[in-house]
């Protein structure tokens, strides 16, 4: 990603659009389990969305249902989604996935 990218460039359909729900490519950090088993997650674009849970499906489905909740209000507002511009650094033994998420 470079400096100059812009959401659209992610693969994020960030516009009002009468043809269909938006779709949304949603970059999610996974930590790995700590010493209680709980794994924490984080919106990369967005890094007020985060979870945490004992499973990664768990994590990975509280981030859908908060960024739906977040998406969904701006879309209504006719407003942008605040993203965070800028490449996310993994730490070291952090995991990537990234989720096809439709309003």
């Amino acid at each position: 990603m470079t400096s100059e990218s812009k959401p659209g460039d992610w693969g994020f359909d960030d516009s009002n659009s009468t043809e269909g729900p938006p779709l949304y490519d949603c970059h999610v950090i996974l930590s790995r389990a700590d010493s209680d088993g709980q794994i924490k997650g984080r919106m990369a674009l967005l890094p007020e969305i985060y979870a945490t849970a004992s499973t990664e499906r768990e994590v990975l489905r509280t981030i859908v249902e908060k960024f739906k909740h977040v998406a969904k209000q701006h879309h209504q507002a006719g407003t942008p989604i605040p993203w965070t511009h800028g490449s996310e650094t993994l730490a070291e033994g952090e995991l990537e996935r990234w989720l096809p998420v439709h309003l």
